[in-house]
């Protein structure tokens, strides 16, 4: 079987203090080759450990020479190694002091958007020259206010793609990168999506106006990277391979819409790093199966997971969801951690025979760039802010419509994300 082994790294050269402060981009660039290197270490030795293990516990010949690293996969800033090796020796591998947690490649899937409808901007949007999302977030005061739209940051997107051509994402693509099940990262010169959501996404965190004036993106000053990931039948080595891929193009955000066909803790031991090494904030839609249910990686700890708004309240089919864990460091999860504007939210999308380039769609994975977006702004008005810190702010200063005391709930999470207040505070 395909397994995901999560090793310990002591790839942090300064011990966790990322958390503290954001980092410039040459300390970034240090740090995540020393973590590749510390990683792979860390990796041979734990193969060396394991063949040695294999051996003792007299497994036949022929399924010790099965287990064996994929050399495919390419050097990873995350503390990973893929594994193909027989069911009989996981006992073996877990006991190896290197092993944190081991997961089946499991498949993963999008989530898709609950609706999508091919209609042209509503007269209010059209009327204010913004669509509502934005317009409730107040990116037009935040711009004003930080004399940014998210220039200096970078935002990574893990998802079907992007239509690079699209007038609204025009030069908007700074790289683009495909990876297949296997976690094979392939070049294309022409960045496509494999259907409408990635293009959808990238629109609400950087798009331009639509050809009417109507303001459709958060953060267009922002740089986008985009790993077309989720196509075909993406794996856990996909998403490994994805996120890996835009820690080393520099991303201080990654946002993902996706979810595993089960709930998979484990996930933690993925996600956590991003943070605590790397700086980077992990922005996680929560799903869309209504309230609770919650979707992997969006429902472990370290994701800042985002459900969504269908006005005032929380949509009907947005995720959530009290997860307790008796015993353990965070023996209590409640998800989703805010919530932002996810119903009817217009965007571009590639225009296929004939159809238009903007169309509403609804789900949590139209909250969670509007969340991105947010963050990017804020960390460019912020520099020295690390990840951690505006994500603490964000949860701290979001609006609870049943006040502070009860937050956080697994409907709400801490409230509706307040940017402008977010920026007071940090």
């Amino acid at each position: 079987m395909d397994v995901i082994v999560v090793h310990r790294s002591n790839g942090d050269p300064d011990h966790g203090r990322i958390s503290l402060a954001r980092p410039s981009a040459r300390t970034r660039s240090r740090r995540v080759r020393d973590v590749i290197s510390e990683n792979q270490r860390v990796r041979d030795r734990l193969l060396n450990d394991f063949q040695y293990a294999a051996r003792e516990s007299r497994l036949p010949e022929r399924e010790t020479a099965a287990i064996a690293p994929d050399l495919d996969v390419p050097a990873s800033a995350l503390p990973t190694a893929n594994l193909h090796l027989p069911r009989r020796s996981l006992e073996e591998l877990a006991q190896i002091d290197d092993v944190v947690a081991i997961l089946p490649n499991h498949s993963v899937e999008l989530i898709d958007p609950y609706e999508a409808k091919q209609t042209a901007v509503n007269r209010s949007e059209l009327r204010r020259g913004v669509t509502w999302g934005i317009r409730r977030m107040g990116f037009k005061r935040l711009w004003d206010r930080t004399d940014s739209q998210g220039e200096g940051t970078t935002v990574a997107v893990i998802d079907t793609g992007v239509h690079a051509s699209h007038p609204s994402l025009a030069n908007k693509v700074a790289d683009f990168v495909i990876v297949d099940p296997l976690g094979n990262q392939i070049r294309s010169r022409s960045p496509f999506d494999a259907g409408q959501h990635g293009t959808h996404v990238c629109g609400t965190i950087v798009g331009d106006p639509d050809p009417n004036g109507v303001i459709i993106g958060g953060a267009p000053g922002a740089k986008l990277i985009v790993a077309a990931a989720l196509m075909g039948h993406p794996t856990v080595t996909t998403i490994v391979s994805a996120i890996s891929w835009a820690t080393l193009q520099g991303a201080d955000i990654i946002t993902m819409s996706f979810g595993l066909p089960r709930y998979e803790p484990k996930f933690e031991d993925l996600l956590s790093p991003l943070m605590t090494i790397h700086g980077i904030l992990p922005v996680v839609a929560i799903g869309n199966a209504s309230h609770g249910s919650t979707s992997t990686p969006g429902n472990v700890h370290s994701a800042f997971a985002v459900g969504a708004l269908d006005g005032r309240n929380v949509a009907s089919f947005s995720g959530g969801a009290s997860l307790d864990f008796p015993g353990t460091e965070q023996h209590k999860i409640v998800k989703p951690d805010v919530v932002a504007p996810g119903a009817s939210v217009y965007s571009c999308v590639p225009p296929i025979a004939g159809s238009p380039e903007y169309v509403y769609m609804s789900g949590t994975s139209m909250a969670a760039p509007h969340v991105a977006a947010a963050a990017a702004v804020l960390m460019s008005a912020r520099s020295g802010a690390a990840a951690s810190q505006i994500a603490d702010t964000l949860r701290s200063t979001a609006r609870h419509p049943s006040g502070a005391q009860q937050r956080p709930d697994n409907r709400w999470g801490w409230g509706e994300v307040n940017p402008l207040q977010a920026l007071r505070r940090l």
